[in-house]
């Protein structure tokens, strides 16, 4: 593990301006958390290999003619449902592309059905997990148990184990409520023990529902600073953190490189692409037809991403936004995450949570 120094000090070396693609390959999902920001009633539809090498393709060959890597981050739904022959067809078809620049796979995945075939597939593509873990395991239980109720904690922890012991890299995602913040640091300690990363993610509305576990403003702020300084002072090796990692990378990359929800504007690095091709701006905006881009079997991405609707929200900046003109920080959150400010202010040029 690299120490918090060498992790800065690769931070510019980074190339940027490529697009990242939340890629949705489903939307069913086999667990029915408390606060899933698709609401509970989900539809049950699948990417199909045309859809899905349609949109490798455009992508990839989109951030080859700029000479930029390719990220996938492979959300839901849950990614992993799609079993370990969609991800083979997935690699097969990369690899028929013959690409001369980088491509980088994510899954974001509740845990749950992680086979071993799954894991030997990914280690040896060089794809790594993020695994959502909101604390102990009766806590994680209530939030995150199956469809029927029946609790998940014991099979993910053993999925873990043996996702580590081959060799895949791992981070775990913990979504932050009111009743969770004490694990904090627990949670840091059980990810550092096993070199994995760790980030904590808010619980707030969203517009396909709402939730009674969302996060007062103030308690997540305490929990960032909790999570900064165990991510910052560690000592002898280290373990990238969020949003200690994201926001270092953010003021030593001059505003450049980020998360989406602190970047100057994430519209230009982050687009959605669903199951039936639908391109949107961020996967919360799913099914939204005010926010559909597109459609990646219709036309090229270089034309969607040059649509009006894109163009609009590409224009939001702290800059031109009222209540961040006269803000001493206005120039490191640029506003927040639009989606959160429409949720909350029903205009996605308002900040949140000042």
């Amino acid at each position: 593990m690299t120490s918090v120094k060498d992790q800065i000090a690769e931070i510019n070396q980074k190339p940027r301006s490529f697009i990242t693609v939340l890629a949705e390959p489903t939307t069913a999902c086999n667990l029915g958390c408390e606060y899933c920001y698709k609401g509970r009633n989900k539809n049950k539809i699948f990417m199909s290999k045309e859809t899905t090498e349609r949109m490798l393709s455009e992508v990839i060959y989109y951030n080859e003619g700029k000479k930029l890597p390719s990220s996938f981050v492979w959300h839901g739904g849950e990614p992993t449902i799609m079993g370990s022959a969609y991800y083979k067809g997935v690699y097969k078809y990369i690899k028929e592309l013959e690409c001369t620049e980088p491509i980088n796979h994510t899954v974001q995945t509740n845990g749950t059905l992680l086979t071993d075939e799954l894991i030997d597939l990914f280690v040896e593509n060089g794809t790594s997990i993020s695994v959502s873990l909101d604390g102990p395991e009766y806590y994680h239980n209530k939030m995150r148990p199956y469809l029927d109720g029946k609790p998940t904690y014991n099979q993910i922890m053993e999925n873990l184990s043996k996702a580590k012991q081959k060799g895949l890299q791992i981070g775990i995602l913990m979504s932050i409520s009111n009743e969770n913040l004490h694990w904090i640091k627990d949670m840091f300690q059980y990810c550092r023990e096993n070199k994995f990363t760790f980030g904590l993610n808010p619980i707030t509305d969203d517009l396909h529902a709402d939730h009674k576990s969302m996060v007062k403003p103030e308690n997540y702020l305490a929990a960032c600073l909790e999570a900064f300084d165990l991510w910052f002072y560690q000592k002898e090796y280290s373990i990238q953190a969020n949003p200690g990692w994201g926001v270092t990378s953010l003021l030593l990359s001059k505003g450049d490189l980020s998360d989406c929800s602190m970047s100057e504007n994430c519209q230009m690095h982050f687009i959605s692409i669903g199951p039936e091709g639908d391109v949107y701006p961020c996967n919360r905006f799913y099914g939204i037809e005010q926010y559909k881009f597109g459609n990646i079997n219709e036309a090229s991405l270089k034309d969607i991403l040059v649509c009006n609707k894109r163009k609009y929200l590409l224009d939001r900046c702290s800059e031109k936004i009222e209540a961040c003109k006269s803000c001493s920080i206005a120039k490191y959150c640029n506003g927040g995450c639009f989606h959160h400010a429409v949720v909350h202010n029903g205009s996605h040029g308002c900040p949140v949570n000042c």
